[in-house]
């Protein structure tokens, strides 16, 4: 029986550890973590998932928090997560991102909510989670009360599904997390003029609103 198109992989952008785009290895813990706890025999059905056999071995490896890794096996990956999990990539991804915001703001990002208020939150949450990345930049400004302009800058195409909604489950969460009402945040991908090794770039752009 065919895969249903929802979840076919794309293929890497560039074969593994080759790109200039690097995350550290907190995202993958993340994966790894969420799988083994979440998903009932979730790493070895992940790993059975997954078409590439330099992702499946790549998703096995150990990570260290704060290495380095390939970020482009995220654009498979996710794919193979929401089919391993019976959900549509979008929930799969909110679900996934709310389970990490959770974690992380919980833990080591615990210090932003005691930030003053939900606007100080997001201003610095941009350049805070984009600390992950070797690559991109972050560009926030205060519109008006109770909304705060948000830019994501060169980022690769690739990653655009996966990354622009987990920033906006994240944001959601902190923002509450917070003390914020009614958050809305929806990211846009503007193509730009800059390709990196081949690799088309974005950015990403929104305004975060509350009450």
């Amino acid at each position: 029986m065919p895969r249903p198109a929802q979840w076919i992989q794309p293929p890497l952008a560039l074969p593994i550890g080759t790109g200039p785009f690097h995350v550290k290895g907190v995202l993958y813990l993340g994966t790894q973590k969420y799988f083994q706890s979440e998903v009932p025999d979730g790493i070895a059905r992940l790993v059975a998932t997954l078409d590439e056999p330099s992702v499946r071995e790549f998703i096995q490896s150990k990570f260290l928090p704060s290495g380095w890794y390939d970020v482009l096996p995220v654009a498979p990956l996710i794919r193979a997560e929401a089919e391993v999990c019976h959900q549509t990539v979008p929930s799969y991804l909110r679900k996934r991102a709310a389970f990490q915001a959770r974690e992380d703001l919980e833990g080591v990002y615990r210090w932003l909510l005691k930030l003053a208020s939900p606007e100080s939150v997001a201003l610095k949450l941009p350049r805070l989670l984009t600390q992950i990345f070797d690559f991109g930049d972050s560009y926030t400004e205060r519109l008006e009360e109770h909304v705060v302009h948000i830019e994501l800058r060169e980022f690769p195409a690739a990653l655009t599904e996966w990354y622009s909604t987990a920033f906006e489950v994240y944001a959601e969460t902190a923002l509450g997390l917070a003390g914020a009402k009614n958050v809305s945040l929806v990211l846009r991908a503007t193509p730009t003029s800059h390709h990196a090794s081949g690799v088309p770039l974005v950015t990403l752009t929104g305004d975060a609103h509350w009450s």
